[in-house]
């Protein structure tokens, strides 16, 4: 019944030491490959940052070009003239204003009481009290 000896199955066998070695490799080669995908997405997120910050320094700097060129007129010097040095063109005549401080001061003491008021008391005259 016994048509020959028995196989013994080799643990050390080339085949599986192939195929270990093998998955091993490819296993690294995964390893790596994950590794530059990753420092090659952050790196791309770091080039749009930095594009983005180009894009709000440029900005900013036409902003400030803008107030350089407003700082640099006739217009800016003119108003300067008048609002610091109390200076005017010929013909022109000058208008003091007295008290406003103190309508303004009246006009905020006026709406401070209703400010005072309790939210739920201004609910109650609003829906009860009208």
């Amino acid at each position: 019944m016994n048509s020959g000896p028995k196989e013994k199955t080799n643990i050390f066998s080339p085949r599986l030491f192939i195929t270990i070695f093998g998955f091993l490799f490819l296993l690294y080669f995964l390893f790596l490959f994950s590794r530059i995908t990753n420092k090659k997405y952050r790196i791309n997120q770091d080039v749009k940052n930095l594009e983005a910050e180009i894009v709000n320094l440029n900005e900013e700097s036409l902003e400030l070009e803008n107030i350089i060129q407003y700082l640099d007129s006739d217009q800016f010097v003119e108003e300067k003239a008048r609002l610091s040095m109390g200076m005017r063109k010929p013909g022109e005549s000058m208008v003091v204003v007295t008290n406003l401080d103190q309508e303004i001061n009246g006009f905020n003491k006026n709406n401070n009481k209703e400010l005072d008021k309790n939210n739920f008391i201004k609910w109650y005259k609003y829906f009860f009290l009208k």
